[in-house]
C-alpha cells in the first residue's frame, strides 16, 4: 500500500533539480503516527509497550485511543491533523533522543535518513 501512494504522489510531483528521479524513504509508525506525537507526553505510549502487548494478545492501546489523545477525537479533520503533526515535529526537531529512545523503529529511520543525507 505504501509503495502505490508513493508513486500517485510522485506522478503529480515537478522534477527535481538536478536529479534524475526522487529520493525515496518510507516509514511506518506503530499502530499509528499519534504514537509518535505523544512520545515525551505520555510516557505509557512507547515501542516497548506496544510489542510486550502484542505478545500478550492485549494492546496496551488502540489506534483510536491515540487519535482521541492527540486530537480530543477519534476523527479529526485532516487540516486539524496537520496542524498537530507540525506542532510535533517543532516540539520534537531540537532533539530527537527521546523519540529514538522510546522508538527503535523511528530510530532506525531517522539512523538510515541521517546517513542517506549524509552520502549526497
Amino acid at each position: 500500500m505504501p509503495v502505490a501512494i508513493f508513486r500517485q504522489t510522485v506522478k503529480r510531483l515537478p522534477p527535481a533539480h538536478g536529479r534524475e528521479h526522487l529520493l525515496r524513504c518510507i516509514g511506518v509508525a506503530v499502530p499509528a503516527i499519534e504514537a509518535w506525537y505523544l512520545c515525551g507526553r505520555d510516557d505509557r505510549v512507547r515501542e516497548s509497550a506496544w510489542i510486550e502487548g502484542q505478545a500478550r494478545g492485549v494492546p496496551p492501546y488502540t489506534r483510536a485511543e491515540l487519535k482521541q489523545r492527540v486530537y480530543g477525537t477519534d476523527r479529526p479533520s485532516l487540516p486539524y491533523e496537520i496542524d498537530c503533526a507540525l506542532r510535533e515535529v517543532a516540539r520534537h526537531r531540537p532533539d530527537t533522543r527521546r523519540l529514538e529512545y522510546d522508538f527503535p523503529g523511528f530510530a532506525a529511520l531517522a539512523a538510515d535518513l541521517r546517513r542517506w543525507r549524509q552520502g549526497n
